[in-house]
């Protein structure tokens, strides 16, 4: 196409706000839905952190409001800054499959979104192969919402150039 150019998305402050809002404004409508009700005791507890964070990552890093989120989108989140921001439980992971499975569906049915079932197999599919894999993420933790040290390590009695050295080289497991 000669003569257009197209121009990246921006990331706009104002945009992330009212991104943020809506999604205060829905967790509290979907607080008071039957898809929540389906969730255990548990997963109501995480289901604000979940969706929060879910939504900010995905606001943060693909620059997408909910009615933008696609297969690609949600799979990048899930697999990128959700766990490299910090090393996430397995019972963490599961509890983040439960809840964004309800809410994509309470998102559904008031129209916010189209595309559930797309995002809810692309969550199925992904979270128990992570899960199964395994080496990103930690068996367990005490963590209130399931997140301990940085990609998991434990951090505590490490001196300072050693946590420096591990967060440099998450591989490095040494």
């Amino acid at each position: 196409m000669k003569g257009y150019v197209i121009l990246p998305k921006l990331y706009s402050i104002r945009a992330y706000e009212n991104v943020m809002n809506d999604t205060k404004k829905w967790l509290n409508d979907f607080k008071e839905s039957a898809y929540y009700q389906e969730l255990s005791e548990s997963e109501k507890k995480q289901a604000q952190t979940i969706v929060e964070m879910f939504t900010e990552l995905h606001y943060n890093h693909e620059i997408r409001k909910p009615r933008e989120w696609t297969r690609n989108s949600v799979e990048d989140i899930i697999t990128g800054p959700l766990v490299e921001k910090e090393g996430v439980s397995q019972v963490f992971l599961k509890q983040t499959q439960l809840v964004l499975t309800q809410y994509f569906l309470f998102l559904n049915g008031l129209g916010k979104i189209k595309n559930a079932r797309v995002l809810i197999n692309t969550i199925n599919e992904l979270i128990p192969m992570m899960i199964n894999f395994g080496e990103f993420v930690l068996e367990s933790t005490n963590s209130p919402i399931g997140i301990d040290g940085p990609l998991g390590y434990e951090m505590e009695g490490l001196d300072e150039f050693e946590v420096f050295i591990r967060l440099e080289n998450p591989l490095d497991n040494t």
